[in-house]
């Protein structure tokens, strides 16, 4: 089953066959990333004060207006998104319906700031394998990131998107790297991102997509009066909790 098919089952109707089709999920996907889309980069500042090591360099997509910069885990990483170009950024909005700028200004249009990347199980042992010319072959054959439509337009709840092999963490983050190491080493303590839950606009319907997401528990789905993205790290094995609210909606837990 390639991305697109798993797109396209977890947008069926959650029904009796829910059950099944939460297992298969579950079997076949896992969590790569997590996104908050933020007004500027003050709240990068928040993460940074709080222990969290961030990379210097900043991806930007003039095409799109944003801007970003990751926060990486052994895991899975967290991106920031900032909008850089407002005119840019809505322009992209009324051609793909995923308004990063509407996002971004969550406290005001009571959009979801957050997005869930996902990417497809890999055998880690295997990784490493890899060959240039399969390598070449699996970008060849999926180069795109897949949205669901029916979550693409619902903007009260996280973007969720299935990611191409070729681009997901594993694929580049070297553990053997001195500098991915260090970017790895947070004086907060934290490893790895062990659960996820995303507090959503508790005023509107859930799209299949996230229910089925939910029904996986790959993330937790609560309904609620604000956004909310809770990360959970090493099962919080340090029984920490820190609230990042309001300078940025979101919760750690290690």
């Amino acid at each position: 089953m390639d991305n697109l098919s798993l797109l396209t089952a977890m947008q069926a109707s959650v029904d009796a066959t829910a059950g099944s089709l939460s297992t298969v999920v579950d079997a076949l996907l896992e969590v790569d990333h997590l996104l908050i889309c933020v007004s500027g980069e003050a709240a990068l500042s928040v993460l940074q004060t709080v222990g969290l090591r961030c990379p210097n360099y900043t991806a930007r997509r003039v095409e799109q207006g944003t801007a970003s910069r990751l926060i990486l885990f052994e895991n899975a990483y967290l991106e920031l998104i900032c909008i850089e170009d407002e005119r840019v950024a809505a322009q992209t909005s009324r051609r793909t319906g995923i308004d990063m700028l509407g996002r971004s200004r969550w406290q005001h249009t009571r959009f979801s700031p957050f997005g869930v990347g996902l990417r497809c199980k890999l055998d880690a042992a295997n990784l490493t394998a890899h060959s240039k010319h399969s390598r070449a072959e699996q970008i060849q054959q999926d180069s795109s990131i897949h949205f669901a439509s029916d979550n693409r337009v619902n903007k009260a709840e996280p973007l969720c998107f299935v990611i191409p092999n070729y681009i997901a963490l594993p694929q580049w983050l070297d553990p053997t790297s001195d500098v991915h190491q260090y970017l790895l080493t947070h004086s907060l303590g934290v490893k790895r991102l062990t659960d996820v839950k995303i507090t959503v606009d508790s005023a509107r319907d859930l799209t299949p997509t996230v229910s089925m997401l939910s029904h996986s528990n790959l993330i937790g789905i609560e309904q609620g009066m604000a956004p909310l993205l809770e990360l959970v790290f090493d099962e919080e094995g340090q029984g920490q909790r820190l609230d990042l609210r309001p300078s940025l909606p979101a919760l750690l837990r290690y």
